[in-house]
């Protein structure tokens, strides 16, 4: 038998059936999905974080399950693996999961953690417990430690709602006092001194503050990447992986709006949508240019080794930003680092060519991977071409302790650490 469901679950049935079909990216669905029902905040709020837990727990809800009862397909099976993230997350007891599917045994369902402690492989083991694919939890193991419990915890919580204040049009204190005119409640973020965490997010987008482009929508860590370019006014500088403009965007604000600002992407559809955010942000130094994949446009070859900064946000595996993701984890050919760091240290290096004698290359990934970060890094610097900046030379002392690897070279952010995304970040220098 099973129970009438509440509107909010019948959405969340209907996304996760949508999502879970190819793991496409459920950010898109969830904006579609509000668009075409009326919902309350509170409801859109409650769908949200049901479809994260079953996204981002599906490995242990899916174990949790095995020997219930529980059927294994169907709209029955969906509704048990909705009933277990609601019972394995303390919403509902086991009394509770039997008003969603009467034929499983809720009790043994409940006690999964003793039965995960029992598997034997310990790296199947750590994954079953943390819900992550065997290749991705073996390489957290092995890069993280003693820490790697913790990281892969964190990277199942909710991520908090970052801004970012357009300091082209406003400062984060005024914005903090625009945002509480509209009743939307803002605290500044720990690290970047432009970041703010929205307590209500609901209606972030339908503000006044939104529409007159005094913020952006950016994680700190990606805030701090940003910063860590320093492009100085009136200077040249290339964003090569650009994507819809998050940091390109925060480049335009550190620059004053002044100066050249090329942003090179694959994809026209990203493009078109960084130009709209530029004209309601007001960054007008931004020429946005579609790229290839292996060959850079005419324009850029002419203006080889004239770029002050290059930024390098690498195509990666995405580890770092699974909170906000986090049915990206379940897709094959996230984390095939097989490929991924060949194509990486490439792009690098054909970055690393358009930089003046003395300017400077900023390699990024949202990945808490060695093989993605230092593992390519590294190569780079062996054929002796530039030099890692300590990053105290590129922020204070003080804000670089706090972020940076034991050898001062690196940003390293992880999320059970620092709260933000899990970011890699190192400054290089052309000699």
């Amino acid at each position: 038998m099973i129970t009438r469901l509440s509107q909010e679950n019948e959405v969340v049935l209907e996304l996760w059936r949508e999502i879970s079909d190819g793991w496409c990216f459920a950010s898109s669905k969830i904006a579609d999905a509000f668009r075409r029902y009326e919902l309350t905040d509170g409801s859109k709020k409650e769908i949200v974080e049901t479809l994260h837990e079953m996204l981002a727990q599906f490995r242990r809800l899916d174990f949790a399950l095995q020997g219930s009862g529980a059927t294994e397909n169907g709209r029955q099976r969906e509704i048990a693996l909705l009933a277990t993230a609601l019972l394995l997350s303390g919403n509902i007891d086991a009394k509770g999961a039997a008003n969603y599917v009467e034929d499983v045994n809720w009790g043994f369902v409940a006690h999964v953690e003793e039965r995960i402690q029992k598997i034997e492989d310990p790296i199947k083991r750590f994954a079953t417990q943390h819900s992550l694919p065997n290749i991705l939890a073996e390489r957290i193991m092995n890069d993280h430690g003693n820490q790697a419990a913790a990281l892969a915890q964190s990277l199942n919580s909710r991520a908090p709602f970052s801004l970012r204040s357009n300091e082209l049009k406003t400062t984060r204190d005024k914005l903090i006092s625009t945002l509480a005119a509209e009743n939307l409640n803002a605290r500044a973020t720990r690290f970047s001194p432009f970041g703010l965490e929205l307590e209500n997010p609901a209606r972030a987008f339908s503000s006044d503050a939104f529409r007159d482009g005094l913020f952006e929508v950016q994680d700190e860590g990606s805030q701090l990447v940003a910063e860590i370019v320093t492009p100085a006014r009136g200077s040249r500088v290339l964003d090569a992986c650009a994507g819809t403009g998050g940091k390109t965007l925060a480049l335009s604000a550190l620059m004053g709006g002044t100066g050249t600002l090329l942003a090179l992407d694959v994809s026209e559809a990203k493009l078109e949508e960084l130009r709209r955010r530029a004209r309601r942000t007001a960054a007008h130094n931004i020429r946005a240019i579609r790229t290839r994949p292996d060959e850079w446009p005419a324009e850029i070859v002419a203006l080889s080794g004239k770029f002050n900064r290059v930024l390098v946000d690498a195509p990666c595996g995405g580890s770092g930003a699974l909170r906000r993701n986090p049915e990206s984890r379940w897709r094959d050919e996230s984390f095939a680092l097989d490929k991924l760091p060949i194509l990486q240290e490439s792009l690098a290096r054909r970055s690393l060519d358009l930089c003046a004698v003395g300017g400077r290359l900023i390699y990024a990934t949202c990945s808490v991977l060695h093989a993605e970060n230092e593992a390519v890094v590294e190569r780079i610097l062996a054929d002796g071409q530039c030099e890692a900046v300590p990053i105290k030379e590129v922020l204070s002392k003080a804000r670089a302790s706090d972020i940076t690897s034991p050898c001062g070279r690196y940003v390293k952010l992880l999320p059970h650490i620092h709260g933000t995304d899990g970011f890699f970040a190192v400054v290089l220098r052309k000699k």
